[in-house]
């Protein structure tokens, strides 16, 4: 399943683990990615083998976290009435060092894939710093409204390492 070998002779624990994780997904390729859905790292990649690692191990009973969305900003200009977001008054209170030991520290226990939500992430200058510091470790999921994405954002976002073909 995953590019180590070990992991496609996990036993029976780790099979029903893997059966449990993708029995309702839809398979969709992408290049030569696959995806199964918008919270498993894409295969092939270093995200997807520690993910299954993941499942794995909290099957046999040493849960990880494998999954974190980190908030990045308070700021939206939304107020959308769904949000789980509410106080947008907060100033944003980390920079870009704090988000390198948050990341570095979530993956050291496991995470393979990290969302960056907000309120809206788009307005801050440094997204694109944010984003490389996850790295091929996890997987990276954008969670944004849109607003104020313009080309230009989009052509530095396609210069960035972590470019997913699209």
């Amino acid at each position: 399943m995953g590019q180590r070998c070990h992991l496609e002779s996990g036993g029976l624990i780790g099979r029903l683990a893997l059966y449990y994780a993708f029995k309702e997904s839809k398979l969709t390729r992408l290049c030569e990615r696959i995806f199964s859905n918008t919270f498993t790292p894409y295969y092939p990649s270093p995200a997807y083998d520690r993910f299954l690692e993941g499942v794995v191990q909290s099957a046999a009973g040493s849960p990880r976290p494998m999954i974190m969305n980190l908030a990045v900003t308070a700021r939206c200009p939304c107020s959308c009435c769904h949000c789980s977001f509410s106080d947008r008054h907060q100033q944003d209170g980390l920079d870009l060092s704090d988000f390198k030991s948050i990341i570095s520290e979530a993956q050291e226990l496991g995470v393979s894939l990290i969302g960056i939500t907000g309120g809206e992430p788009l307005p801050r200058d440094d997204l694109e710093d944010i984003i490389a510091l996850v790295g091929e470790r996890s997987m990276l999921v954008l969670f944004t409204t849109g607003y104020g994405l313009t080309h230009e954002r989009v052509r530095r976002r396609r210069g960035s390492p972590r470019h997913a073909r699209a």
